[in-house]
């Protein structure tokens, strides 16, 4: 969710499925992808941020 160009988007979206995320949430990081990032004025950030965070929490507990 967090780039200033769409390489380095890319970058962290491919980081992200290594960890084979489910078809939701690969739309979501897609989402960022293409967003560059997530803008303020982005109708559909709270909705593709929380699928990302609600997967990460799954796969990791510990993170709060």
């Amino acid at each position: 969710m967090i780039a200033s160009s769409t390489d380095k988007a890319q970058a962290n979206a491919d980081t992200l499925e290594k960890y084979s995320p489910p078809d939701p949430v690969k739309a979501a990081i897609e989402h960022f992808v293409t967003t560059v990032g997530a803008q303020p004025n982005d109708a559909e950030l709270d909705t593709n941020r929380n699928a990302i965070t609600d997967w990460l929490k799954q796969v990791c507990p510990n993170l709060k």
